[in-house]
């Protein structure tokens, strides 16, 4: 929650008012996210290996540190040079101490059972939007931008790492032993033999790229998006907040359900939503009602594939290489998201806000197609009965 609050949310507050103060564009401080993104793909996949290998201790402990400095260089920027640097040195935090390797590390720990720690998990972090929006915003209006990334800093030292150095092993944990409540979605090589697994892995690569590049393109900029197609922008505000409750109900869903819904079957859903919404928007046009449906279809998606992109991997290629398999999947993810700002961007202002609801629709298309292969490739190794 500390690691995304205090830079992707952060920066949403604080982008005009850096932009400001340092005579940058917008392009130019909302590119240090892309920056920040392409960093992390890079040294994703040893971070993965690392964690496989010694545990996640001694990577998310210098990864706090690191995350420390960064806002720290942030804060005492005076042109792009500096604020790009900053924001490149947090991409190592990302791969150090965010998803590629907090959940990783939750999985370890968790063992067999890690559908409903890692459900847990986006449940808890999905409100962090609903905390730092405001918090940023509070603390801006007092003391300004720099002071504010200053006391960010600070967070890390003062609560992540004594949370990381109380619940963190010293050595990496042994083969979990199943439990009577452990979910039998949970094993330790996975289901996909090895001739199909990299077959597997390029289709889940797809699917989650495909996400990524909604995620990241459509939805950071969605308003002007929708204001653009002619909804107006208050209209366009008032409906997206639709999208935060949904993917709330969505991940609760899931958690209540005790895990009785296939992995699988969860990320087909998660795409289709997308898909169900977007196309709504193209058969019927662009207007506060499909505004609203396709906010609350983006929110299911997003809120399922949040629970899904973890458990997916983990469920085909198992629990003994999970933190390489996720550092090898970030790698082409975070190069799309880090592309999908500047992608949407120009498709906004070159061709208008339908051509960037087809890229978007076209996206979830492709992700729906690719888990339709990956269901396939299921079937024909003969394992479908442990997803279904």
């Amino acid at each position: 929650m500390i690691g995304w609050g205090t830079s992707f949310t952060a920066l949403t507050v604080l982008g005009t008012q850096i932009g400001r103060d340092l005579a940058m564009s917008r392009e130019a401080i909302f590119g240090a996210l892309s920056m920040m993104l392409l960093v992390s793909a890079v040294v994703a996949p040893r971070v993965g290996r690392f964690i496989d290998a010694e545990g996640a201790r001694d990577l998310m402990l210098p990864g706090t540190l690191i995350g420390a400095v960064a806002l720290l260089v942030v804060a005492a920027s005076q042109g792009p040079l500096s604020f790009w640097f900053g924001w490149a040195l947090f991409g190592l935090t990302v791969a150090m101490l965010l998803n590629n390797a907090s959940v990783p590390a939750l999985v370890q720990i968790a063992g067999t059972d890690s559908r409903r720690a890692v459900s847990a998990f986006t449940i808890v972090t999905g409100v962090t939007s609903a905390i730092f929006l405001p918090l940023t915003d509070w603390l801006a209006a007092r003391y300004g931008w720099r002071h504010t990334m200053l006391l960010f800093s600070l967070l890390y030292i003062v609560i992540c790492l004594p949370i990381l150095l109380l619940v963190l092993p010293h050595a990496k944990p042994e083969r979990p032993i199943a439990t009577a409540g452990g979910s039998e979605e949970v094993s330790w090589d996975g289901i996909l033999p090895a001739a199909w697994r990299r077959t597997g892995f390029w289709l889940a690569a797809l699917w989650m790229a495909m996400q990524g590049l909604i995620a990241w393109g459509f939805n950071v900029q969605v308003i002007d998006i929708l204001s653009g197609a002619g909804v107006s922008r208050d209209h366009a505000i008032a409906v997206w907040m639709l999208s935060g409750p949904s993917q709330a109900v969505a991940r609760l869903g899931d958690f209540a359900s005790g895990g009785r819904s296939g992995i699988l079957r969860m990320a087909l859903l998660a795409s289709a939503a997308a898909f169900i919404g977007f196309g709504c928007s193209l058969v019927f046009g662009v207007s506060t009602v499909t505004a609203a449906t396709l906010a609350i279809c983006f929110g299911v998606s997003q809120g399922l594939y949040a629970v899904a992109r973890n458990l997916l991997p983990l469920r085909l290629f198992g629990l003994r290489t999970f933190g390489t398999t996720m550092g090898y999947l970030a790698l082409p993810l975070n190069i799309v998201s880090a592309l999908a700002p500047v992608m949407f961007s120009t498709l906004l202002v070159k061709f208008g806000s339908l051509t960037a609801f087809w890229a978007a629709t076209s996206a979830a298309v492709v992700s729906l197609v690719a888990l339709a292969l990956l269901d396939r490739l299921i079937k024909t190794v003969g394992v479908e009965a442990e997803l279904k």
